[in-house]
């Protein structure tokens, strides 16, 4: 027997307690343990989830613009558009800072109002770009499109170009779509995802502007399409989770990362997790020696201490209470 080398009745309720203690406390350990990982599994996924979704409403914007290009272009195409048809367009689609449409020969560019001091070198731009191969060519849209990074000046924007054929002859429009509005479509997902969003180009430079780039991915992570997020430094030299969506082809990608200030406070809170029912089963144990001592143990000790005085005192007897249990008053 476990108790049988233990012979005060102290030791005995105290070995008792531990016994009793130790597995609820394995079993609050390991369902900590399980919590966690189960949290941390979830908030691994945040990354990869934020760039999934990401990539989805940036790439339906980039669609959203090679449609508005179709339209824009048809327009003119089939004679319907005034003369000041571009510069009214882009009044009423804030989020596009420039277009240019070629219909064979014939070249039509409009600049927002915001953006006409960059006109020239928005132009001189366009007029440099080589597009490559189309990015989508589907039998389920009205044109080849090609989405590609841009940069003007010193800031970076995106160009959505459509080409199509048409009674007249070929059509060719490219939409300029401000830095604004995608900054505006990162930021409305990176309210929701709980995950730093950003898309960079194939050389790692930001297309959106942001506040704080220090979370950006360094050289040493990998522009690619990957299946699980990757721990990776970023550029203010703190370890993140970075997953990596490619956008269409290889000219951008859309970045996520999960914010060091969540994983920080689920460490943190892990030995509370554990500790906090811990203690309380330790106050639950004390609790109950305390009131096991005051109701049992201290009365069998004074019994004993009156049962040593009568050998020397035939006159003593034991102390007789109502607060003592009845058995050791019987």
């Amino acid at each position: 027997m476990i108790f049988s080398g233990i012979r005060p009745l102290r030791q005995r309720v105290a070995v008792m307690s531990a016994l009793l203690m130790l597995p609820l406390a394995l079993i609050v350990g390991v369902n900590v343990a399980i919590t966690y990982s189960k949290v941390r599994e979830t908030l691994e996924s945040v990354p990869m989830s934020a760039a999934v979704v990401s990539r989805q409403a940036i790439y339906a914007t980039l669609v959203g613009a090679a449609r508005y290009g179709v339209a824009v272009g048809d327009g003119l195409a089939h004679g319907g558009a005034p003369g000041n048809f571009l510069e009214r367009s882009l009044a009423h689609n804030p989020g596009y800072a420039a277009i240019r449409v070629k219909l064979g020969d014939a070249s039509r560019f409009a600049v927002r109002p915001q953006d006409r001091a960059q006109a020239e070198a928005i132009a001189a731009v366009l007029d440099a770009q080589a597009f490559g191969a189309p990015d989508l060519d589907s039998p389920n849209f009205p044109a080849k499109a090609w989405f590609r990074p841009l940069t003007i000046g010193d800031g970076r924007a995106f160009g959505v170009r459509v080409r199509y054929d048409v009674a007249a002859g070929p059509t060719e429009v490219v939409i300029v779509i401000g830095g604004d509005m995608m900054r505006r479509v990162l930021d409305a997902i990176d309210d929701q995802s709980g995950a730093q969003i950003t898309l960079l180009d194939d050389k790692a430079r930001p297309l959106a502007a942001s506040a704080n780039e220090g979370w950006l991915p360094g050289p040493e992570l990998a522009l690619a399409d990957a299946a699980s997020p990757t721990l990776s430094l970023g550029r203010d030299g703190v370890s993140r989770l970075y997953a990596v969506r490619r956008l269409a082809g290889p000219h951008a990608y859309v970045v996520a990362a999960l914010d060091t200030a969540t994983t920080s406070s689920l460490r943190a809170q892990l030995p509370v997790a554990f500790f906090v029912p811990v203690l309380a089963l330790g106050l639950i144990s004390l609790a109950f020696m305390r009131s096991l001592r005051v109701n049992v143990i201290d009365w069998v000790y004074g019994l004993d201490r009156d049962v040593r005085r009568s050998k020397v005192d035939a006159a003593a007897r034991a102390v007789v209470s109502t607060r003592m249990p009845i058995e050791i008053e019987n």
